[in-house]
């Protein structure tokens, strides 16, 4: 029984996030609101871009931070992107050792932290993972990626109560909360929930508190009573809006149906439900030389010049930014063969069919 409801939980939530997980991309504040001085900010950051030479990893990460604060066009996230992780490999390979020879924790795993501000939800608790892997210290951030130990009956009970509570069946959730493990399974994972920061659990929690609605019990509409003159009349209720039920942002959502993909697929290693959730591998290693190849950046190209990421010999080469890139791009190979659709095809032509 158990089973049975795992599977269709999964196809259901899989069925979801086939349509949100797609559009959960790095995020960009809007533009009606930005003020002169941002957009002056900004323009000048890319001017001091110019001047970084690829020596040091304080000056990419100082100018990362501040972009990855302020950002607002996506073009500005992707900058934010590779100042970053230009700044994390430079400090990780710096080979910076204290007194006693170990690593000394610097700018690395700071730097994987800041990028989850301009990265997908998908990616973020990733980077926290790498973050940890370089540095302990942030091991409390990157808490929630281990589902060891959660039993399948514990975890489809953590994801009852999700279910329940954007459902607004706050009975269920509620029963479900007051068991202790419940309650300590949800906390464990919270941060999943917020993309890093804390305050999930208990978002959950007080929604159980309100939930069904105290107008019309969830029936999403009242009926006036009847009278000699009239049939009673149904009309949305005033309280919940006919949509009762804990309100979510399309970001709160993906990350409740992917803690629930987790919880339900995840324990059972069920490796093709996660890549479709996250449409990626659930078992991306935290290595840290992995980092720039999964944010797409070239890290041997670390200079920035006329708009566009090089390296020493295309800086010296005199060409234009706009040439560089378009001696980047993939020459097109011609066809060996020019198909004439404009005459109806013979039947000898017709390859023959194996038998």
């Amino acid at each position: 029984m158990t089973h049975r409801l795992t599977c269709m939980a999964v196809a259901s939530i899989l069925s979801v996030l086939a349509q949100c997980v797609a559009r959960a991309q790095v995020s960009a504040p809007a533009t009606t609101s930005v003020s002169v001085g941002t957009l002056t900010r900004i323009a000048e950051i890319k001017r001091e871009m110019e001047s970084l030479d690829g020596s040091t990893a304080q000056k990419y990460f100082d100018l990362g931070e501040e972009l990855a604060e302020i950002h607002v066009t996506y073009a500005d996230a992707r900058l934010a992107q590779a100042m970053l992780v230009h700044a994390f490999e430079l400090d990780r390979v710096s080979g910076k050792r204290d007194a006693g020879g170990e690593q000394k924790p610097g700018l690395a795993a700071s730097a994987c932290v800041l990028l989850t501000k301009v990265s997908s939800a998908r990616d973020q608790e990733w980077l926290l993972s790498v973050a940890a892997a370089v540095d302990s210290r942030y091991a409390g951030l990157a808490q929630g990626a281990d589902m060891s130990g959660v039993s399948e009956s514990l975890a489809l009970q953590v994801a009852m109560v999700l279910g329940a509570v954007r459902a607004g069946d706050g009975v269920t959730a509620r029963n479900l909360l007051a068991k202790p493990e419940v309650k300590a399974t949800l906390t464990r994972y919270e941060r999943l929930l917020t993309g890093g920061g804390p305050g999930g659990a208990a978002r959950i929690i007080d929604a159980a508190d309100k939930w069904p609605c105290s107008h019309c019990n969830n029936e999403r509409y009242i009926v006036k009573a009847r009278t000699p003159s009239a049939a009673g009349e149904a009309k949305v209720c005033a309280v919940c809006r006919g949509r009762p039920g804990l309100a979510l942002s399309e970001f709160e959502l993906v990350n409740q149906l992917r803690l629930e993909s987790r919880l339900l697929s995840g324990i059972q290693s069920s490796w093709s439900a996660i890549v479709t959730a996250d449409g990626d591998s659930p078992l991306r290693d935290p290595d840290p030389r992995a980092l720039a190849r999964a944010m797409g950046v070239d890290v041997t190209r670390p200079l920035f010049r006329d708009g566009v990421w090089m390296n020493r010999e295309e800086l010296n080469s005199g060409k234009s930014g706009a040439e560089i890139q378009q001696a980047r791009q993939p020459k097109k190979q011609p066809s060996l063969i020019a198909p004439n659709y404009s005459q109806p095809r013979r039947d000898s032509e017709v390859p023959d069919q194996p038998k």
